[in-house]
């Protein structure tokens, strides 16, 4: 199933790495990104926001509002009111692209102001149309949701295409779930491997879990269980559900790993607590063939790999 990624690091609208510094400090300001462990940033990683100090000098938005700028994915953002989104609006008005893509995303999930796609729209467009890749990836998401536009495939695989070149990993992820799906272009496994295998380089765990059902299939690229059980791995370890149902998968039937019911029954149950409900037939068909003392053990697993944020888990 197609699922396109509405959701970035605050970092990722100001057009820098969240997982590296950026090359030119001089033209930026240091500052901490805090989040949870087990999050898209480690706790406390420092990141370089390209051209902030510059943005404040400005009178830009993220400049004059840096409090307590935190993790974004939709369930925390940076404080929201009614001087702030002023200040955003402000900097989004005289042409800054940063800000445009970033009232774009409060209109689209109406976090102080009212929801409204058209709105989204109209400020992911002005942010890409001067190239901004956050801007792009969003309008291409909205293209292919039909939000506040007409629906149309062609036009979101053109945005997706824009922001992925870039490297923007929204653009790289959803641009592979288009050639997987035929969506906007031909059908093309190979296509979809190539732009997955970017998206999943840079941490992106719904990549990397499809990365690992391609070698395990071998669809667009030679059948590999051992490079399956690494994507899949890699995946499940930042807590992807469809990641760690596929690593249990493997380990039920020893393909690239020695069989191992404990282990396959463990993934396979945090799969099931996050939310992957199919996961549920092979947990019963493995506790079926599986001891009291086999059953506790996997059941002790779980709860240590979960508790350690996945850190802690074979």
């Amino acid at each position: 199933m197609f699922h396109p990624i509405p959701f970035v690091l605050l970092a990722t609208f100001l057009g820098c790495s969240h997982t590296s510094d950026v090359a030119d400090p001089s033209h930026a300001q240091i500052v901490k990104v805090h989040s949870s462990p087990g999050r898209d940033v480690p706790q406390g990683k420092r990141v370089v926001l390209a051209g902030y100090g510059k943005a404040a000098a400005q009178d830009y938005a993220l400049g004059q509002a840096n409090v307590g700028v935190t993790y974004v994915n939709g369930q925390s953002l940076p404080p929201i009111n009614a001087e702030t989104l002023a200040l955003y609006r402000k900097a989004a008005e005289k042409g800054g692209a940063v800000e445009q893509a970033y009232l774009g995303y409060l209109y689209q999930n109406g976090k102080g102001v009212p929801q409204s796609d058209s709105n989204a729209v109209a400020w992911y467009r002005k942010a890409a149309d001067q190239g901004h890749a956050v801007g792009q990836a969003f309008l291409g998401y909205m293209y292919q949701r039909g939000r506040g536009v007409p629906q149309s495939d062609s036009d979101a695989v053109a945005w997706y295409r824009k922001a992925a070149d870039q490297g923007n990993v929204m653009g790289q992820f959803n641009l592979g779930q288009m050639y997987a799906n035929g969506l906007g272009v031909p059908q093309s496994d190979s296509e979809a491997v190539a732009w997955f295998s970017k998206a999943a380089d840079q941490g992106h765990a719904g990549a990397q879990a499809l990365l690992g059902f391609k070698y395990r299939r071998g669809k667009g690229v030679p059948q590999s269980d051992a490079q399956a059980v690494a994507w899949y791995r890699k995946a499940a370890e930042q807590g992807h559900a469809e990641g760690q149902k596929g690593l249990g998968w493997m380990y039920a039937n020893g393909l690239g790993v020695p069989q191992d019911a404990v282990k396959a029954h463990m993934w396979e149950s945090l799969a099931l607590l996050n939310g992957e409900a199919t996961a549920g037939a092979l947990i019963n068909e493995l506790a079926k063939k599986m001891t009291p003392a086999q059953l506790s053990q996997a059941q002790a697993m779980a709860q240590t790999c979960r508790t350690s944020n996945y850190t802690t888990c074979e």
